[in-house]
C-alpha cells in the first residue's frame, strides 16, 4: 500500500485514533449520545481520509483542488478576515476587562486583560512583520 496524500493520511489517523479513543472512553465510563455520535463522525471522517490518501485518482483529485489559485486565494480572505475578528474581540474584551477591574477592584480581571492585551499585541506585530517581510521579498 502507498500513500499518495500525506498530509490527508495524517490527518485520517488522528481522526480514527481520536474516534476510536473516544468510543474506548465511553465503554469504560458509560454511552452517552452526544459522544457517541462524535465519536463516530471523527472515526468515519477519519477512515474516509485515509482511504482516500490510499487512493492514487483521489489523492491526485485532494491535492489539485488544494493548489487551485481561487481556493488559496478563499483561504487567504477567510484568514485575513479570521485575524481581524479576533484582534477586534479582543481588544473590546480586554478594554471591558480593563474597565471592569477598574469598577470592581479585582486584580484577576486586570491580569486577564493584560493578558489579552499581551496577545493582540503579539497578533499585530506579527502581522506587521509578515508584511514587511513580504512586501521586501515580492
Amino acid at each position: 500500500m502507498k500513500i499518495y496524500h500525506k498530509k490527508n493520511f495524517a490527518v485520517g489517523l488522528g481522526l480514527s485514533l481520536l474516534g476510536a479513543a473516544n468510543l474506548g472512553l465511553m465503554v469504560w465510563k458509560g454511552w452517552q449520545v452526544r459522544e457517541t455520535v462524535t465519536a463516530l463522525l471523527c472515526l468515519l471522517l477519519g477512515i474516509g481520509s485515509l482511504l482516500r490518501s490510499l487512493s492514487r485518482d483521489m489523492a491526485r483529485e485532494d491535492i489539485l483542488e488544494e493548489r487551485d489559485e481561487r481556493n488559496r486565494l478563499v483561504a487567504l480572505k477567510y484568514r485575513s478576515s479570521a485575524l481581524r475578528l479576533t484582534q477586534g474581540v479582543s481588544f473590546v474584551l480586554m478594554c471591558l476587562l480593563f474597565l471592569l477591574s477598574k469598577t470592581s477592584g479585582q486584580q484577576s480581571l486586570l491580569s486577564v486583560g493584560l493578558g489579552l492585551g499581551l496577545a493582540l499585541s503579539v497578533s499585530i506585530w506579527g502581522e506587521l512583520g509578515a508584511e514587511l517581510y513580504h512586501q521586501k521579498h515580492t
